[in-house]
């Protein structure tokens, strides 16, 4: 399958995929040989938890199957956990834009992959946070049930509308998805990742996709043909394994 990602070629994914895998070995190993030179190894395994999520999302960029997609997602969060057992401050920060939007795709990326109960349930505690952020929470609660509910939502300007979607009737809810793509990519200007395509080489690019969107119109019970060739929803992800 060719790449899905317009803006650079398959090459590029799979380059990036290489590069990336290499760069975290190198890390580990300069851990484990050694560990006396890094006072803070936390800061290289935020490096290794956040790659590893971006090559979740190369995978798809790249063109890959489902399958090969969903294998990546648990080494994702074995790097998550690593990450926040060494982490000195508080895990996982709702309030911090890139941290949310990170985990809003790890539960949507368990949600569209089907992911175990077990992998679901590890990356739920993980991340915490529970009953802080409405959408989050409606993602949440269709993967595990009783979770706390939640009466507010973090960066509303930016995800009010999709959180909306819960709200419309059923017959609006692609359309309204529709209106928050519209703005989505605008919208998080202030992401780590913005941009990132015009940086040199790439500028470690991996794809613009509002996995988030593709997650709440499988929750929300949205038809996704609609919303098939609109920019930024990855429609292959609600493609059943």
């Amino acid at each position: 399958m060719p790449a899905r990602e317009p803006l650079m070629p398959e090459s590029y994914f799979r380059d990036r995929l290489d590069r990336l895998e290499q760069t975290i070995a190198g890390r580990l190993e300069k851990l484990r040989t050694q560990p006396e030179l890094y006072s803070k190894p936390w800061i290289f395994h935020r490096a290794n938890a956040r790659e590893r999520l971006q090559m979740v999302l190369l995978a798809y960029s790249a063109g890959d199957g489902l399958d090969a997609i969903a294998a990546r997602l648990p080494t994702a969060v074995d790097a998550l956990e690593v990450y926040l057992r060494s982490a000195p401050q508080e895990p996982v920060d709702f309030n911090d834009l890139d941290d949310y939007v990170s985990a809003l795709w790890f539960v949507s990326l368990a949600t569209l992959l089907c992911s175990p109960e077990g992998l679901v349930g590890r990356l739920l505690a993980l991340l915490g946070n529970e009953g802080k952020d409405v959408l989050f929470e409606r993602l949440a609660a269709g993967l595990v049930p009783g979770r706390r509910a939640a009466a507010s939502l973090m960066h509303a300007k930016i995800f009010a509308p999709l959180a909306h979607v819960f709200e419309v009737p059923a017959a609006d809810r692609a359309a309204q998805i529709g209106r928050y793509l519209a703005g989505w990519y605008r919208g998080l200007s202030a992401a780590y990742w913005h941009d990132a395509h015009k940086g040199p080489g790439g500028g470690g690019f991996f794809g613009y996709w509002s996995v988030e969107a593709a997650a709440v119109c499988k929750a929300a019970g949205v038809d996704p043909s609609p919303l098939a060739t609109t920019k930024y929803f990855p429609s292959d992800l609600l493609r059943s394994l």
